[in-house]
């Protein structure tokens, strides 16, 4: 092939090899290709990091709300949970699944497909990220009364009780989160 070329041409080509002058823009020239490429994939990495950490939050949110939930429809509130905190900037959130497990707790998944920005250019039109979450069941509140104070001191009473209350907690209880009073005595009272 070289003896088809013109010798002219082939002369040019000899010189430009035998020249240093001017070798940097050569090299840069070369190198800046890949320079570029690990630029986009820093940016794409990065994007793709923050969807994560926002699909992530949202999935931890939703498989709390459903395990405090634990009737028969807590996947509805765990998916009503996901949808209002998934505001995420993604190609695609796919629907999250949700199962009890057989210890008892509650676990989700999720996936979105984040669109890059300068990986399309070497055909990489998306990252895939997922994420999972699991939270412990619990068991339920036995409380039949329970007092909250809202802004207040763990000594501010939140509840006095005067004289002999009249009170059956049977199979249930009192709960406070400050201080409680009673005065008087405790006829009838189980607690």
């Amino acid at each position: 092939m070289l003896a088809r070329m013109d010798p002219a041409l082939l002369e040019r080509v000899g010189d430009f090899t035998r020249q240093c002058h001017g070798s940097v823009v050569t090299i840069f020239a070369i190198g800046f290709i890949p320079i570029m490429m690990l630029v986009g994939v820093a940016v794409d990495y990065s994007r793709a990091n923050e969807v994560r950490s926002a699909l992530q939050a949202a999935i931890d949110a939703a498989v709390l709300a459903g395990a405090k939930d634990g009737s028969t429809t807590w996947t509805d509130t765990a998916l009503k949970m996901f949808n209002g905190n998934a505001a995420i900037k993604a190609s695609s959130v796919s629907t999250p699944s949700f199962v009890k497990n057989a210890d008892g707790s509650y676990s989700g998944t999720a996936a979105a497909a984040v669109a890059t920005a300068l990986l399309g250019i070497v055909n990489i039109p998306s990252i895939t990220v997922k994420v999972a979450a699991t939270a412990a069941g619990t068991l339920g509140d036995d409380s039949c009364i329970l007092t909250l104070d809202q802004n207040k001191s763990v000594s501010d009473v939140s509840l006095v009780l005067n004289v002999a209350p009249k009170m059956n907690l049977t199979g249930c209880g009192l709960g406070s989160y400050t201080s409680l009073d009673f005065h008087g005595h405790d006829c009838n009272t189980r607690i």
